[in-house]
């Protein structure tokens, strides 16, 4: 923030320009090798920064670490998938102890989920009424604070709701953990071992974007080419469908995994 002081008058400041941000905007990496700039930086960091950042650090592992047994209990151990066609149907004497055992685990986590993201709508609710619609979605990353926290909460409603082997919630459960491997990332930045790495990976991808442009363009070309060609088509008439349709005789959606 930039102070003026003037002879005999008051004290002006621009809240629209900040000295920190100036600096990060500059290319002139060695600027930040400045005593007085590295202390200004860890004064900011100190005062207003660090109980943030650590207590935000904080919900997010124990939202990691319960979504990592959520998917353990519900995906991999399998225990609490609704075997019967409607759960709602019949009687605890229908379903067994494991099954049961599962549902009540996977309502606890999808409990825990949903209360470790109150912290982070909480704050992101705060800054939206500061700095309004305009102000806050200026940013990109408030949009995709927001699609975390958004993506978040539906997946927990959905959940519960459906089965979680329903395609929405498996889709909904797969778009937040990768959202939530970008925020861990973000995160990791406030631990000083992990942020010069962090930083660079952000740099390298930010760089590489034009790369991945002209590379996706690739896959779509040949993409095209392949589907022409009708190459390991089941549903094109040919040497594979012929072979396929011998050695299974199931449709796709039950060779994929599908009920």
């Amino acid at each position: 923030m930039h102070v003026a002081l003037r002879e005999n008058g008051p004290e002006y400041t621009n809240k629209r320009i900040s000295f920190v941000e100036t600096c990060q905007s500059s290319d002139e990496i060695d600027v930040f090798l400045c005593e007085s700039l590295q202390e200004i930086i860890s004064y900011k960091w100190n005062k207003y920064a660090r109980t943030h950042h650590s207590i935000g650090f904080g919900f997010h592992l124990i939202y990691m670490f319960v979504l990592i047994m959520y998917v353990n209990v519900v995906y991999i151990e399998n225990t609490a998938r609704m075997k019967p066609t409607n759960l709602q149907d019949t009687t605890h004497d229908d379903v067994d102890e494991v099954t049961l055992n599962g549902l009540t685990l996977q309502r606890i986590y999808t409990g825990i989920l949903t209360a470790a993201v109150i912290y982070p709508l909480l704050y992101e609710f705060i800054q939206l009424t500061k700095y309004g619609w305009r102000g806050y979605f200026r940013s990109f990353w408030n949009h995709i604070d927001g699609l975390y926290i958004f993506s978040s909460g539906t997946m927990c409603l959905c959940q519960l709701i459906f089965s979680p082997f329903d395609r929405l919630p498996k889709l909904l459960i797969i778009v937040v953990s990768f959202l939530a491997m970008g925020k861990t990332f973000f995160y990791l930045r406030i631990i000083s071992q992990f942020s010069p790495i962090v930083t660079m990976l952000t740099s390298v991808i930010a760089d590489l974007k034009n790369f991945f442009i002209f590379f996706m363009i690739l896959i779509l070309m040949f993409s095209l080419q392949i589907s022409i060609l009708g190459l390991a088509n089941f549903k094109v008439e040919g040497k594979f469908r012929d072979t396929f349709h011998e050695e299974h005789d199931k449709d796709w959606t039950q060779i994929i995994g599908y009920p």
